[in-house]
């Protein structure tokens, strides 16, 4: 008797163990969307270019809170750029300033992957490109400086 009810109990284990295998593999097909990985290269190129603008200001200031408090606002004027270029489109000096600025907002590819929207790799590409070309262009400032300074 306690083999026929082991035998029925391992029966219903097995059975619940391979539905929620199932489960699992149907969770596993239906979450993966490969614009989910241009997402996470967007995002890992943001704080790359995020961790270049640190390093530059690291390379000419002595205070902590100087090098955490820039690249922060630089970030937060970075995401506020397009909307800035808007409103100052016709004035040639705040256009000029804003040009400095890189543009944060063009790596926001998570919010139109949510809304539906197709991303195309071609577009995702010529994100990393923006982004690792400012990239560049501030780690060879950096380098600059860094290598004028006395330590």
């Amino acid at each position: 008797m306690i083999r026929e009810l082991t035998q029925t109990y391992m029966g219903e284990t097995a059975a619940a163990v391979e539905s929620a295998n199932q489960q699992v593999q149907q969770l596993k097909l239906t979450v993966f969307d490969v614009d989910l990985v241009k997402a996470l290269l967007a995002d890992l190129t943001k704080a790359a270019l995020v961790a270049s603008i640190t390093l530059l200001v690291s390379t000419f200031s002595t205070s902590l809170v100087f090098n955490v408090v820039v690249p922060f606002m630089v970030f937060i004027a970075g995401m506020l750029r397009g909307a800035a270029v808007d409103i100052w489109s016709s004035h040639r000096l705040a256009m000029a300033v804003l040009a400095i600025v890189p543009d944060f907002g063009l790596f926001n590819l998570a919010d139109e992957i949510n809304l539906g929207n197709a991303v195309p790799w071609t577009h995702v590409i010529q994100i990393m490109v923006y982004g690792l070309g400012r990239m560049l262009f501030i780690v060879l400032a950096a380098h600059m400086i860094f290598t004028r300074r006395e330590i």
